[in-house]
């Protein structure tokens, strides 16, 4: 018999269970910029494609963001943190699983590559 706990989550409407909900992990509310560095195919071969994410929630799965402009689905894209006082920076890699165009721009979902058990 399995210990791992259930994560339920309800639509607000109906009251019933949101069936439409796929995530495996918990999204924090965030707030701040990113960097954006997408791989771009075009006729004239690989190129990359910065934008600035406004950044919604973040989990250790992925994360949500608003970009002005749209970012190809299944696109590869590389988020870059920038350093912040003392802490260092960061850059994860994932793959572009959403793109909704929203009144504030285009909201994108980003699923973070598996990285390597340490």
């Amino acid at each position: 018999m399995s210990m791992q706990a259930t994560l339920r989550l309800v639509d607000e409407v109906t009251g019933g269970p949101k069936l439409d909900e796929r995530r495996r992990t918990v999204r924090h509310p965030a707030f701040g910029t990113a960097t954006a560095l997408q791989n771009c195919c075009s006729h004239d071969g690989d190129s990359k494609r910065i934008c600035t994410l406004e950044l919604l929630n973040l989990s250790d799965g992925g994360l949500g963001a608003v970009a002005r402009d749209p970012i190809d689905l299944n696109s590869n894209i590389s988020v870059i943190f920038s350093p912040h006082g003392s802490e260092s920076g960061a850059q994860l890699h994932g793959r572009v699983v959403r793109c909704a165009t929203t009144q504030r721009g285009h909201e994108i979902g980003v699923r973070f590559h598996a990285r390597p058990a340490a």
